[in-house]
This record gives C-alpha cells, structure tokens and sequence, in this order.
C-alpha cells in the first residue's frame, strides 16, 4: 500500500531510474555555473538543460516519477537553484515542474486517481501504461495531457521570447 502525503505525493524509496535523472539533470545544472565566463557555451548548456526538463516532465511520461516526494523535492531544489541563471530560459524547469504538478492536482481532485500521461511524439499521443497505478491513461487522461503539452509550450514560449529583451 502506497502513503501519500500533502499534495497527493506519494513516499516511496528512489530507484535506477529516479537517481539517474536526477544526477543527470544535477551535472546540467552544476555545469551552467561552470561555464557562466563562455558565455556561448553557457546559452547553449542553458538551453540543452531546458530542453531535457521540458521533455521529461511535458512530453514523456517520466513526469509520474514526479509523484514521489523524494524526487520532487529534489528536482524543486535543482530547479530554483538553475532559475538564478541570468537568461529567462531558466525559468522553464521551474514553471513546467509547477504546471505538471498543477494539472495533476486538478486531475486528482476530479477523478480522484492519478494522472498517467501519454508520450507525445510523431504528431500524436500514444498511450502509457503505469506499472505502479497498473493501468494506462483514458481518453480524459488524454484530454488533461493535451492541456499540459499546450500550457507547457505557452510557457516555454514566453520564456524564450523572454530572451528578446534580455541584454547580455
């Protein structure tokens, strides 16, 4: 039996996967402070780590792993730490992390499940099926997962366009 906490997340221990993403997504994170003289190489890092955030948590189902306190409280950390970088892309891990956890949130409230994303890819979202929940996502899972791929490129391209006015 699963024990969830505040906000529906769910303790359980990390695994392979878990800790792998997170020193992936630390080592992005550690090397954009790094490299902040190149700048170059800084925009470039900065926008590679954005992207990898945006992929995992808006377009693959990886963002289920987000469910588990330990992870999400970590990713939290890694993310406001990476949004004191000085473009506006920073802010993107941060605000698809809060967006994901909203949607999910809403989606818990009315259906009292979780939500189990689809992958997005090749035009289309193709199902998933959760190993942990043991079931795949419906066509109302669908439906909130068209939601968040939408608010998700909203966000990320005001983001971006954020860059415009930022001056270097």
């Amino acid at each position: 039996m699963r024990k969830f906490t505040l906000a529906q997340l769910e303790i359980r221990r990390l695994d392979g996967l878990d800790i792998l993403l997170l020193l992936l997504y630390a080592a992005l994170v550690a090397l954009t402070y790094s490299l902040k003289t190149q700048l170059r190489s800084y925009f470039l890092l900065e926008l590679i780590t954005c992207t990898f955030c945006t992929e995992l948590i808006i377009l693959l189902p990886i963002g289920l792993r987000l469910r588990s306190v330990y992870f999400s409280m970590v990713w939290l950390l890694l993310s406001l730490l990476f949004m004191f970088n000085i473009h506006s892309i920073a802010w993107i891990p941060i605000l698809d992390f809060l967006l994901y956890h909203m949607i999910r949130l809403v989606f818990w409230t009315k259906y009292d499940r979780e939500f189990i994303p689809f992958i997005a890819g090749r035009g289309s979202l193709h199902r998933h099926i959760s190993k942990i929940e043991h079931m795949g996502g419906s066509s109302i899972d669908k439906g909130y997962m068209k939601l968040l791929v939408t608010l998700g490129v909203i966000v990320n391209f005001i983001c971006l366009m954020g860059l415009i006015g930022v001056k270097t």
